[in-house]
């Protein structure tokens, strides 16, 4: 809790070193969206951290759910960045307004959800017996 605060503190004292106050606002907005992605995706880890892989269907179906969690967060990710390039371009603005919270959010949602399928692929093949260890 005392570091929400201090956050909250250092967002609304950047008005008072001349950012205008919907300027604070917005970095405070972006400040705990990523805050609550790093939550989300903390407890999401943990929670597929306790799968067990005890037989052979489970770690398969590990590997499977892994691919699909990428390849959602691949096709997240690029489509928050090419909403960015096509509003630029359609509206023939520059990229600086057109970057969003919207976008921003898809974005480190897509990052999240690649490093999370990541780690499932390296916890299928640690368990497989791909990588070993010689300690």
């Amino acid at each position: 809790m005392t570091y929400i605060i201090a956050v909250v503190g250092f967002f609304l004292s950047l008005t008072f070193w001349g950012l205008y106050p919907l300027q604070a606002l917005e970095y405070l907005t972006y400040a705990f969206e990523l805050l609550g992605i790093i939550v989300f995706f903390y407890f999401l880890f943990r929670m597929m951290d306790r799968i067990s892989l005890h037989s052979d269907m489970r770690l398969w179906g590990l590997r499977i759910l892994a691919g699909i969690i990428t390849l959602f967060g691949f096709l997240m990710f690029f489509t928050g960045i090419f909403e960015v390039f096509y509003l630029s371009i359609a509206f023939n603005q520059s990229l600086q307004i057109m970057v969003n919270i919207t976008i921003i959010f898809f974005d480190f949602l897509g990052m999240g959800f690649m490093l999370l399928g990541s780690y499932l692929i390296f916890k299928f093949m640690r368990r497989s017996g791909i990588i070993i260890y010689h300690g």
